[in-house]
């Protein structure tokens, strides 16, 4: 379980300490949790998970019929609006890109060419 364990310290630090014991996380209700995402400190989209267009009930319910979910995965659910195609500004190497979400947490990268 290594993995897993530096998976989810990598994605949002405070599933880590859930997983561990060392910290409840309780998400009354996920649909109104705060998201924002900062390139080089610079807001680029703000939003909420109430303003998706399917609920993460509705992902979930719809996910099981097609796949076996097992605890610990992660769900990909898109993004609100901001993204570069709409703007034309385009994240560029050396770009540091941070993302919070709520009681979740927040993760930082830096833009990196490809290897």
């Amino acid at each position: 379980a290594p993995i897993v364990l530096a998976w989810y310290a990598i994605v949002f630090p405070a599933l880590i300490l859930n997983y561990l014991g060392q910290g409840a996380i309780v998400i009354r209700d996920p649909h109104a949790l705060d998201m924002r995402l900062t390139v080089n400190g610079e807001e680029r989209q703000h939003s909420s998970t109430g303003g998706m267009i399917y609920d993460i009930y509705d992902q979930i319910a719809y996910l099981s019929t097609v796949m076996t979910l097992e605890p610990g995965d992660l769900i990909s659910t898109g993004t609100p609006s901001g993204v570069g195609i709409a703007s034309g500004r385009f994240l560029k190497t050396g770009d540091v890109v941070r993302v919070e979400i709520g009681e979740l947490g927040a993760i930082e990268n830096t833009v990196q060419p490809e290897a």
